[in-house]
């Protein structure tokens, strides 16, 4: 029994990491996340194998990516708030805040390169249920 709720847990506590992570990502960069959505709806889409294949490639090689830009924006809004708080005049300010914004631009450039490179591998009828099933998600916020 005790070995069952380390394992729900884990379950658990891997949920809310994956939570975490998606509350940051709709934080630091407000384009939707179609990737998460195709991967969820795979099925629903109709996906062919070799759309699942590319869909598949293209999260294993940028996903990591993105979750670093994620982290490292966080961690750099962090930083500039402590550097406020530290006393420091507006041009140590501003520069920091451009580089922190310069790594937004950076994600926003990846997950737009995401939602072109998908609307090439899904036929213009996947995309518009896409389009339609991210509608309806952030309504429903």
């Amino acid at each position: 029994p005790a070995m069952h709720a380390d394992a729900a847990a884990s379950v658990d506590a891997e949920a809310a990491a994956k939570h975490a992570f998606m509350q940051n990502m709709k934080h630091v960069n407000p384009l939707p996340n179609y990737m998460a959505l195709i991967k969820k709806e795979a099925d629903t889409l109709k996906l062919n194998d070799g759309q699942k294949i590319k869909v598949e490639v293209w999260f294993n090689e940028n996903n990591p990516k993105a979750a670093e830009a994620v982290k490292n924006i966080v961690a750099a809004e962090q930083a500039l708030s402590e550097t406020s708080l530290t006393g420091a005049n507006a041009e140590d300010l501003m520069k920091q805040f451009d580089e922190m914004a310069a790594m937004r631009r950076h994600l926003a450039e990846q997950k737009a390169n995401c939602s072109d490179y998908m609307r090439s591998v899904l036929t213009p009828e996947q995309w518009a249920q896409v389009v339609k099933m991210q509608r309806e998600a952030l309504a429903a916020k």
